[in-house]
């Protein structure tokens, strides 16, 4: 490996074990771009700033949240990101959803 530069040394060592959670992340945040930037997004929100702003919740832009997960493999959720994953489920779909 004497012959590599410095710098492939380093991708060799630092960035290639963890390539998959790189892109994973890079992905993320190219999503997280788009839905801010989509027209949508923007034109809900420029409406909203000339009316006024929001009556309710429900006028409130909104392109997601995030839930912080230490781990959710194999649903080895821990209790209190359990209970924030349902408040969160149950948000998006009402009171209509049961969850056993």
């Amino acid at each position: 490996m004497s012959y590599l530069s410095l710098s492939h040394r380093y991708v060799l060592i630092f960035v290639i074990p963890v390539e998959a959670e790189l892109k994973y992340v890079i992905g993320m945040l190219e999503y997280i771009v788009s839905r801010l930037t989509s027209k949508e997004s923007v034109a809900q929100a420029i409406s909203q700033i000339r009316d006024g702003g929001a009556e309710n919740d429900q006028d409130i832009v909104s392109t997601g949240c995030f839930l912080n997960l230490n781990c959710g493999h194999n649903n080895q959720y821990s209790s209190e990101e359990r209970e924030k994953l349902i408040s969160l489920i149950r948000r998006s779909f009402g009171s209509r959803l049961e969850i056993v």
